[in-house]
């Protein structure tokens, strides 16, 4: 029996936090995923570029109700961090990884 390669097994204990709704362990295995993509060398890419492909790797793969938490999540640590919704709201719309709806309903989720 074989090992589950690592990258796939974070993203698919992300995705399972994220459904349970446990943000510390969510955030603990986003930061490996960050970790391992921050490694995989990207050539000429910008920084906001390097975002937006991290954000639609988080994304894919999870279910509407997962999209919603994870929005969420990404709103509430932007606001903290001085962002404000709209910005939040042009970087979901950017990286084409939910509908207007659910953005909208991402911030009242």
């Amino acid at each position: 029996m074989s090992r589950m390669p690592k990258k796939e097994y974070f993203r698919m204990r992300l995705t399972e936090a994220i459904k349970m709704g446990n943000t510390r362990k969510a955030e603990y295995f986003q930061g490996r995923l960050e970790q391992m993509t921050q490694s995989e060398p990207k050539s000429n890419e910008s920084p906001k570029e390097s975002a937006l492909r991290k954000c639609r790797e988080v994304f894919e793969g999870l279910d509407e109700s997962g999209r919603l938490i994870e929005a969420n999540r990404m709103f509430t640590i932007a606001c903290d961090r001085g962002h404000s919704v709209n910005d939040v709201m042009a970087f979901l719309k950017e990286a084409n990884v939910m509908s207007d709806t659910e953005i909208m309903h991402s911030m009242t989720f």
